[in-house]
């Protein structure tokens, strides 16, 4: 897995609010408004209501294109469902992400439940590459800790966090030289070592 998720609750809250907390690890970084529409493209035909999947696709359709300075008539129209999982995708605040997930659509919910990878991981035997940018600004990082944690057999996980890759395309940059020898030389070391244990695996 390279970053990968475990739980799609976690991520929702992570794309929406920017907050991310597990195992003492915690902090922020700014929303990518990319991440909500990627999500909401993935789920809003999972949406029962026929009128709310078209009225949704066209509230974000007029948002993405900076159209949306007057979208109460069509949040209106959606049914209480509806406008619940707008609110989902709207909100900014992580304590209330569990609360609104139980009030969108049902067949929204069991589609995120069955995603959730908490059931599966414990019956995985394989030996388990987990590999994430710290920076990832789609899931966090955080996810691949999870991951790794629910392993049935810690002895057979390789895990690494790199400061190195994301999810989007990162702009050029440049950086010190300080910073190039204590940061990025080190995880570019760990992800050539993560490479070289993926190949042996296939030995």
């Amino acid at each position: 897995s390279f970053g990968g998720y475990y739980d799609p609750i976690n991520v929702i809250r992570f794309i929406t609010t920017g907050h991310y907390e597990y195992r003492g690890e915690k902090g922020f970084l700014k929303p990518e408004p990319y991440g909500k529409f990627v999500f909401f493209m993935n789920n809003v035909d999972y949406v029962q209501n026929e009128r709310d999947r078209e009225l949704l696709r066209e509230i974000f359709k007029q948002e993405e294109t900076k159209k949306g300075d007057d979208l109460l008539p069509l949040i209106g129209r959606l049914t209480p469902s509806g406008r619940y999982l707008y609110e989902l995708l709207t909100n900014d605040d992580p304590h209330r992400v569990n609360e609104l997930v139980k009030k969108i659509d049902p067949q929204v919910q069991d589609y995120l439940k069955r995603l959730a990878l908490e059931p599966l991981l414990p019956k995985i035997e394989a030996y388990l590459l987990i590999g994430h940018g710290s920076t990832d600004p789609l899931i966090p990082y955080t996810e691949s800790l999870r991951l790794a944690d629910a392993a049935r057999d810690q002895g057979r996980v390789h895990l690494v966090i790199l400061r190195l890759f994301s999810h989007v395309d990162p702009a050029r940059q440049s950086f010190p030289l300080k910073e190039f020898l204590t940061v990025y030389l080190p995880s570019m070391g760990k992800f050539y070592y993560l490479i070289y244990d993926l190949l042996g695996q296939q030995r």
